[in-house]
């Protein structure tokens, strides 16, 4: 009888595992927000770290130093135009600023010369193969903030309120859902607010 109940453990074990299959995702990623936070970097820089939760059905997240050219190159020809524009796909993290005004409301913030937060995170599928993925991305953006110690000329001052938007790319060039971050306050003791 003991060999029977052990024979009936092992096969329910395997046959639990057999059951068991990897996650099925969209093929687009897809994020949730799911932390803010903030780090004095001196007398007038803020360091704002993002982090948010994704999943993706083939795993084709992610860019390597070596993907400067073709779909990632930083440049591209206009097929209009002939004029040589910035290719968005150069990134892979884009990234919005917003600040509360004097109504409550967030504004998005214009940047001098068009500066953004956009950047590139890693590849993060190290198998060979197309599989799902799931897991987090915390990326950190530093921002030059007016204060009475400093002018950099920014549209950002001490104390204001910020919200950022948040979307990602996949390798295919899909775009993933956007996602709005809670407030913060930078160059502030108050960390998260509304």
């Amino acid at each position: 009888m003991k060999y029977i109940n052990a024979l009936l453990i092992l096969l329910s074990a395997i046959g639990g595992v057999a059951c068991i299959g990897e996650p099925e995702f969209a093929l687009e990623p897809h994020i949730k927000f799911k932390s803010i936070a903030r780090a004095a970097g001196g007398p007038s820089i803020d360091s704002v770290f993002i982090t948010v939760e994704f999943e993706d059905g083939d795993g084709d997240l992610g860019l390597s130093n070596e993907d400067v050219g073709g779909l990632y190159a930083e440049y591209i020809v206009d097929e209009v135009t002939g004029d040589t524009i910035p290719n968005e796909f150069y990134y892979n993290y884009f990234i919005k600023v917003f600040k509360k005004g004097e109504d409550s409301i967030y504004q998005e913030v214009a940047f001098l010369d068009g500066q953004d937060f956009n950047g590139r995170y890693p590849l993060l599928n190290n198998s060979d193969r197309a599989r799902p993925l799931q897991g987090e991305l915390t990326y950190t953006l530093t921002l030059f903030v007016d204060n009475e110690q400093q002018v950099w000329n920014s549209p950002i001052t001490e104390g204001d309120s910020l919200q950022f938007r948040v979307r990602i790319a996949d390798r295919s060039l899909n775009l993933s859902n956007e996602i709005t971050t809670e407030g913060i306050k930078v160059l502030s003791e108050e960390d998260v607010q509304e």
